[in-house]
């Protein structure tokens, strides 16, 4: 019984409209994991969240794939842009090729910056520097959840700085 309502629940959320969220940065990954303990062979599962305008956080999209394949991702995207996702300002993804072309297909208006964890902390903190806020070797030395945070604190910043100093398409 609370399985079967988990299940329900998280189908209605699966579900649920997206237009709402103005989102600016979407971050977007696959982890593998065993669905049961039972299970011998890992599943992908894709997740994307997103950080609004006003900088907070949300959850948009959860899904098993079978791995991550510019096909699953695909998929994944397509359902979400259904659901009324717009186009972020960009996306922050690893390196796998198949997201990597994912994410240009479905959002061709985005920019995709393809960084492990620590690359966007010297992005932010790069930023951060071109903004006045800092030198370069201050910001460096700012641990990475610092930097990382200030994505979140400050995104129309942010913005600005990329609009500045991203050349044009």
């Amino acid at each position: 019984m609370l399985c079967g309502q988990l299940k329900k629940d998280f189908e209605q959320w699966q579900n649920r409209d997206l237009t709402e969220h103005k989102i600016l940065y979407l971050f977007c990954d696959g982890i593998y994991l065993r669905l049961r303990p039972e299970d011998e062979r890992t599943a992908a599962v894709l997740c994307a969240y997103g950080i609004r305008e006003d900088g907070k956080k949300v959850l948009l999209n959860l899904a098993v794939g079978d791995k991550e394949s510019t096909v699953c991702w695909k998929s994944f995207f397509q359902d979400m842009k259904q659901r009324g996702r717009a186009e972020p300002l960009l996306a922050i993804i690893d390196g796998n090729s198949g997201l990597r072309r994912a994410v240009r297909e479905c959002f061709p208006g985005s920019w995709c910056n393809g960084v492990r964890f620590t690359g966007c902390a010297t992005f932010c903190a790069n930023c951060r520097r071109k903004l006045g806020q800092g030198s370069r070797s201050s910001c460096r030395r700012r641990s990475r959840r610092r930097a990382t945070s200030w994505v979140w604190s400050e995104p129309k910043r942010l913005w600005l700085c990329m609009s500045r100093n991203i050349p044009k398409r």
